[in-house]
């Protein structure tokens, strides 16, 4: 009864999210949608149905192990894949190193996501795919390549199958990314968020949560969101927990928790251009290319192609997944391309989606750093103009005779350059 509650929230929540999305963009690639995104909290913890995945037993017993020392809640939200997705989502971590401070770098995962399985999921309705080992700690050596450069074995590193109720438990360090979903129904993963009580306390700390300078993150601008520390469990539900996960999730508890979406619509290509990848061109193959028909309309047609290479393996799938479900296993490089329509909708829509918000942060980090490097001119400047007012006085009055005065002309010709630098 639980699994079906959360499945038909979410199915419930796809349906108002696909109406505020008709072009089908997405907010994590084409077809896929992230459940937090689209909230006004940013979690989805303020539906009954969530509280399920908070009392999970099985759950809280392994968190104790991976977190001896304690932890909390700090979120819920997921994903969902539409049905005839035939893109992948390039390799990423969702926790990068400009929000873990050094102390909290180690083996203990500073934050932990857990999906759960509301469906049968298959290797055809897009499952979640992970390298297991491989982490973002420190951000340059570690990060994972570009789709284009991507072995075989990293696409096909599938968590499949999986039943309805089971749980997977991911540092949110980990090298993940989303499969092509080539069925005819929508795979959900609800999931809820803990971290350390060592991490908690660093988030806590007097960030700005915003586009001004953190005391904290010694940055420019802070480094996290409000939504990282607004609460997200009404009261009204906090109170229907057991004690125990009333005690996890005391800190996300709040009398005014916004609901209902927001704009989240944005064009995104991580298979093309993700947070590390180059564009790279993708081909047609030469023969046996077919078309699919997207769901919402005309004119948003995907064609994808095979070669000999593929093999097909026929099934009667899933309950899920229907009983026309094939599995794909790629024998060779995978190519699609997008018609042109999609393309200039795409491009069209990529120029536009950059919000007044993101121009003013673009803008005051350029300002910022221009201000440094003036203030830094400056402050030499005044100094060297300093130097040689001394050194006339100490010439006027007949001592320049001295060793350490014999630098100070040429002192004086770089203050009159930086002076006429300064006000120009």
């Amino acid at each position: 009864q639980e699994i079906a509650d959360v499945l038909q929230t979410c199915l419930e929540v796809e349906a108002e999210m696909l109406l505020l999305d008709p072009d089908r963009l997405g907010c994590r690639d084409a077809g896929r949608y992230s459940f937090g995104a689209a909230a006004k909290s940013g979690h989805m913890l303020h539906h009954p149905a969530w509280q399920h995945l908070l009392q999970s037993t099985p759950v809280l017993m392994v968190l104790k192990k991976i977190f001896p020392e304690g932890f909390i809640f700090s979120g819920g939200g997921g994903d969902f894949v539409l049905g005839k997705t035939v893109n992948y989502q390039s390799l990423h971590s969702d926790l990068g190193p400009s929000r873990v401070p050094p102390e909290c770098r180690s083996d203990q995962p500073p934050m932990i996501s857990i999906n759960f399985t509301v469906q049968h999921v298959t290797g055809e309705n897009g499952p979640l795919r992970v390298v297991p080992g491989r982490r973002v700690v420190v951000g340059k050596t570690d990060a994972p390549p570009c789709f284009s450069e991507e072995p075989e074995v990293l696409r096909q590193s599938k968590l499949c199958p999986l039943p309805p109720g089971a749980a997977i438990i991911r540092d949110l360090r980990l090298w993940h990314g989303g499969t092509p979903n080539i069925s005819n129904e929508t795979r959900f993963l609800p999931s809820v968020e803990v971290m350390s009580l060592k991490y908690s306390q660093y988030i806590s700390g007097p960030h700005s949560f915003g586009y001004t300078y953190c005391e904290v993150c010694k940055w420019h601008q802070c480094c996290f969101y409000y939504k990282d520390r607004r609460p997200c469990l009404p009261d009204s539900l906090f109170e229907t927990l057991p004690l125990e996960v009333q005690k996890l999730c005391e800190q996300i508890r709040g009398p005014d928790v916004p609901v209902g979406l927001r704009q989240f619509a944005r064009a995104q290509r991580s298979w093309e251009d993700g947070d590390r990848s180059s564009r790279w061109s993708w081909s047609w193959p030469s023969s046996g290319s077919k078309t699919i028909q997207r769901d919402g309309g005309e004119g948003r047609a995907r064609s994808y192609g095979w070669q000999s290479g593929w093999r097909y393996d026929w099934s009667e799938g899933s309950e899920a997944a229907g009983s026309n479900a094939r599995s794909i296993n790629v024998g060779s490089r995978r190519v699609w391309t997008p018609n042109a329509s999609w393309e200039d909708k795409t491009f069209k829509t990529e120029k536009s989606a950059i919000s007044l918000r993101e121009g003013f942060t673009a803008a005051g980090t350029v300002l910022a750093k221009t201000l440094r490097v003036t203030v830094g001119v400056v402050l030499i400047a005044k100094c060297l103009r300093f130097l040689n007012f001394l050194s006339r006085t100490l010439e006027h009055r007949g001592i320049a005779k001295l060793h350490l005065l014999k630098a100070l002309p040429f002192a004086s010709a770089v203050s009159k350059v930086l002076w006429i630098f300064q006000h120009t």
